[in-house]
């Protein structure tokens, strides 16, 4: 009986053995599953690089009426405390800083201007300026977007190989899965931010086009290629 016992616990150690085996070898080397884990991942690591790049833009277009100075200031609301630009129709800069709750901007004698607010530009140092009052110039249009910045993917590449896998626990992504990504600016700067992938892996990749704070300030649209395996 004893025997016949010890046999049967035996069995049944064998099969619980195999199950938990056939189990592990389901989940850890099925392909279907790990292209599941990876494909889901390149979807949420796009999400994650672009919001980390992204930033707002505000913009207001003004237009100025029966005004001859050139430095002009117009009260203007900064509640999210960015620098400002100001440039023409055409995208030209001109001088502009923001002061006291004001604009102040060398108009150059253009009747219609484009300011924008963001945290990526520089201003200049302007005085002498005109106060103008509400009859002097009107806003016709205003808008806030999500832009990329140029600087924030710089800054993003360099944390990559500084310390891929601090950013990789950053993005949560599951520790099989591994990224890179790619920033090419339309007629500017690229470059690419990806380790070594081993042969035989699978790469999934996916890309999005958005417009663009260049380095220089000035507004263009760039491609970001994100790549996971």
């Amino acid at each position: 009986m004893n025997k016949r016992g010890m046999g049967h616990i035996e069995v049944i150690l064998a099969i619980v053995i195999f199950v938990g085996f056939v189990v592990f070898a389901l989940y850890f080397l099925n392909p279907l599953e790990t292209d599941r884990i990876v494909e889901s991942s390149l979807t949420y690591g796009i999400d994650e690089i672009s919001d980390k790049i992204e930033s707002d833009m505000i913009s207001y277009s003004v237009v100025f009426k029966d005004v001859n100075a050139n430095i002009v200031s117009i009260p203007l609301q900064n509640s999210e405390n960015f620098k400002i630009r100001v440039e023409t129709n055409e995208g030209q800069k001109l001088n502009s800083k923001y002061s006291g709750g004001r604009v102040v901007l060398n108009r150059a004698g253009n009747e219609f201007v484009i300011v924008k607010f963001s945290e990526f530009y520089n201003e200049d140092l302007l005085s002498g300026e005109v106060l103008l009052g509400p009859e002097n110039f009107s806003i016709s249009s205003s808008g806030k977007q999500k832009v990329w910045s140029e600087e924030k993917a710089l800054e993003l590449n360099e944390s990559y190989f500084e310390d891929y896998q601090a950013l990789k626990k950053e993005f949560n992504l599951p520790g099989r899965v591994n990224f890179g990504f790619s920033f090419d600016v339309l007629d500017g700067n690229s470059f690419r931010s990806e380790n070594p992938v081993p042969d035989g892996l699978e790469v999934f990749t996916k890309s999005e086009r958005r417009e663009t704070i260049r380095s220089d300030e000035s507004m263009g649209f760039a491609d970001l290629t994100v790549s996971v395996w």
